[in-house]
C-alpha cells in the first residue's frame, strides 16, 4: 500500500473566493473569540516587553496582510485587495496603538486581551452609528462605505491576525 492509498479523504465545506475546482494545500479559518480574550487576561510584569511584543506581532501581520493584498491585486479582484487596505489601515492607525498601549501600561495585562476589549469598542461604535459608517484608507485612495457588519468584520480579522503573530 503506497502513501496515496493512505491518505483519508477530507471534504471541506465553505465560502470560496472565485469558481471552479481546485487542488492543494486547504487552510482553516479559525475565528477567534473576543469573548474568550475579553474574559481571561492575564497579568504581565514587564509591560515594556508586552509593548515590544505587540509591536513585532503587529509588524508580522501588516506585513502578512500586504503580501495577500499583493497576491489579491495581481489577480484583478480589487474588491478583496481594499479589505486587506482595510485592514492594515486599522493596525497602523495610531489612536487605536495608543489606546491600546495606554492601557497596557494602565492595566498591566496581555495585549491580546486589550486588543479584544477595543476591537469590541470599535464594533459597538459602528453598530450605534445611525448612517453607515465610511471607511478609507490612503494607501488605494479610495474609499468603501459599510455598514457595522463589515467594519465587525474587518475589525475581527485584523485583531485575529494579530492575536495570531502575538502567539
Amino acid at each position: 500500500m503506497d502513501d496515496r492509498s493512505a491518505r483519508k479523504r477530507l471534504r471541506l465545506a465553505g465560502t470560496a473566493i472565485a469558481p471552479g475546482l481546485v487542488v492543494g494545500p486547504a487552510y482553516i479559518l479559525r475565528q477567534i473569540s473576543l469573548d474568550a480574550l475579553e474574559s481571561r487576561p492575564f497579568p504581565v510584569e514587564d509591560t515594556a516587553q508586552e509593548i515590544e511584543r505587540l509591536s513585532r506581532a503587529l509588524d508580522q501581520t501588516v506585513a502578512q496582510l500586504r503580501q495577500l493584498r499583493a497576491k489579491v491585486d495581481t489577480r484583478d479582484r480589487r474588491d478583496v485587495a481594499d479589505i486587506f487596505d482595510a485592514q492594515v489601515s486599522l493596525l497602523e492607525d495610531a489612536a487605536f496603538l495608543e489606546r491600546i498601549k495606554e492601557a497596557v501600561l494602565e492595566r498591566a495585562v496581555n495585549t491580546e486581551h486589550l486588543i479584544a476589549i477595543e476591537v469590541r469598542r470599535l464594533a459597538q461604535s459602528a453598530a450605534n452609528a445611525r448612517a453607515p459608517v465610511t471607511l478609507s484608507w490612503a494607501r488605494s485612495g479610495t474609499a468603501a462605505g459599510c455598514n457595522s457588519h463589515t467594519v465587525s468584520g474587518i475589525t475581527s480579522s485584523a485583531e485575529a491576525s494579530t492575536t495570531a503573530a502575538l502567539r
